[in-house]
């Protein structure tokens, strides 16, 4: 992989090295905009980096844009926007381990509906429904 510059002007610049590094503006644009032809989705990306253009990305897309770069590996966009913003630089997180987080909060929930619905049906048993409804 190439070198990561690591100054950037703004935003635009860090993120302009991200096409570079995930094969140019034609490329990442179609599969930001499949809808478009090549050159057109190249054209539009060109532009939506460009400061002089009227042309931005909006949320989903810049999301998209970090998204193939961390598959690819490349993280400066990413560590740019955390350091204009005064956060630390993130680590990325491996599929595996994002799925086994995933996995332990459905766990975790199910657990807790599991007792939530314990102690309805022992307050429905003694016939404590009409003190609850009553009460809100």
């Amino acid at each position: 992989m190439e070198q990561q510059e690591l100054i950037h002007e703004d935003w635009r610049d860090a993120l302009r090295h991200v096409v570079k590094a995930l094969g140019g503006m034609e490329s990442v644009g179609l599969e930001i905009w499949p809808g478009k032809s090549r050159k057109a989705a190249g054209a539009w990306l060109s532009d939506c980096l460009n400061a002089e253009r009227p042309a931005k990305l909006d949320i989903e897309e810049l999301l998209h844009l970090l998204v193939m770069a961390r598959g690819k590996g490349v993280h400066l966009g990413i560590d740019y926007l955390c350091e204009e913003a005064g956060y630390s630089r993130p680590s990325p997180t491996e599929p595996v381990d994002q799925e086994a987080e995933i996995a332990r909060q459905i766990d975790s929930s199910l657990d807790r509906l599991e007792a939530l619905t314990s102690r309805l049906g022992r307050i429905q048993n003694r016939g404590d429904v009409a003190y609850l409804v009553n009460r809100r």
